[in-house]
């Protein structure tokens, strides 16, 4: 048995050696869809992996290695990321800020080292420590004490999450000038591990979640020259947590989301990408709350929304009557008795686009599928007044 302990230890620490030196090659070169591919698979194996007793043991002496030298590298913002940002916008949010609703539209291509890295992150953080171990010097009393606690409490043991990667995500200040660029860089790699953290953060205490948003997120929203691959990630990140988020934070967040839905461009850079994952942020936070957050701010934002319309290019009409429709559809009695004023507003963004190209007509049936919605719950007010 010791003889068999002993191989599976030179094993183990062969392999970890071959597989940190292929991440960290393949990191220090500008990786290519291959190299993305091989990481991204590499990553997904050692998800698998940890999930099974056997692989618990092969992996969890090297988790926090692990962390630092392959997973983090993989979140970090990088000049591909920019580039895709500048150049495609709808390609850029697929790729890094996926949502429940694309996973059955993903493609291959789609499957990034960072998704992989997310999903592994998530993986370990659910992950349990070690067993807290009695010694030999434990009286008889104590053993027993231990015994009837262990009764009470079967699990023992910290999750990884709480043990490691907190306390290594804590490590990155908040991104300043002052700290230079790449700490703008290294915290969008923070804010990515914080959505992989969904399933984690909804076993723990709520008042943890809050510390951490208010902490680690909202702060960027205020930040001076915050670049805008952050706000948009912080958006992203809201709407993955919108589930564990404590009500009263409802006010804090919907304000700095609103902050972000308006944000316009600057001079060489788009901010597309941050105005719409703070639309998809908000839709997620609309659709998961309580009436509440519909009453608050969900009028205020039907009135922006509808006047904005007239202003708003192709892209940015489609994407906001996608938000309008999920105000309406989830707001329900709340936001009828105000549909008739929405519809005169939106009828002039309807004709403007009713031009004898066939270009318009996916804004024209964004339009209509408002109008139907704002009928239905409409006239189901009306016959019950």
């Amino acid at each position: 048995m010791k003889k068999i302990d002993c191989n599976f230890c030179k094993f183990n620490s062969h392999c970890h050696a071959a597989m940190l030196s292929i991440f960290k090659q393949l990191y220090s070169l500008k990786m290519d869809s291959l190299s993305e591919r091989i990481v991204s698979l590499a990553l997904d194996v050692i998800s698998n992996v940890l999930e099974t007793g056997p692989g618990w043991r092969l992996v969890s002496p090297h988790f926090s290695t692990l962390l630092e030298s392959a997973i983090f590298p993989a979140l970090v913002l990088n000049e591909k990321d920019i580039s895709e940002w500048e150049e495609d916008h709808e390609e850029y949010m697929r790729k890094n800020h996926p949502s429940d609703l694309e996973i059955s539209a993903w493609t291959e291509d789609l499957f990034t080292a960072r998704k992989s890295a997310v999903n592994l992150l998530g993986v370990m953080a659910l992950s349990k420590g070690p067993p807290m171990v009695s010694t030999g010097n434990d009286s008889a009393a104590s053993i027993k004490r231990k015994k009837g606690e262990k009764n009470k409490r079967k699990d023992k043991r910290s999750s990884v999450g709480e043990l490691l990667i907190i306390p290594f995500l804590s490590k990155f200040p908040l991104p300043s000038t002052a700290l230079g660029v790449q700490s703008s860089y290294d915290y969008y790699g923070v804010l990515m591990a914080y959505g992989g953290l969904q399933d984690f953060l909804k076993e723990r205490n709520p008042a943890y979640t809050t510390s951490l948003i208010q902490k680690r997120i909202l702060p960027l929203y205020s930040l001076s020259g915050c670049l805008p691959y952050l706000i948009a990630t912080a958006n992203w990140v809201i709407g993955e947590l919108a589930s564990c988020l404590p009500q009263e934070m409802n006010d804090d967040i919907y304000n700095s989301l609103a902050k972000a839905l308006v944000m316009p461009d600057q001079e060489d850079c788009s901010y597309y990408p941050v105005r719409a994952s703070s639309a998809g942020a908000i839709a997620q936070m609309l659709e998961v709350r309580n009436v509440i957050l519909i009453i608050r701010t969900g009028l205020c934002l039907l009135f922006f929304l509808a006047t904005r319309l007239h202003v708003a290019d192709e892209n940015e009409a489609s994407l906001l009557f996608q938000l309008l429709s999920t105000i309406v559809g989830v707001g329900q009695q709340h936001v009828s008795i105000h549909i008739p004023m929405i519809v005169s507003i939106i009828v002039g963004t309807l004709l403007k686009h009713l031009v004898p190209t066939l270009e318009p007509w996916p804004q024209v049936l964004a339009i209509f599928h408002v109008f139907c919605i704002s009928d239905r719950f409409y006239h189901f007010m009306t016959l019950r007044s």
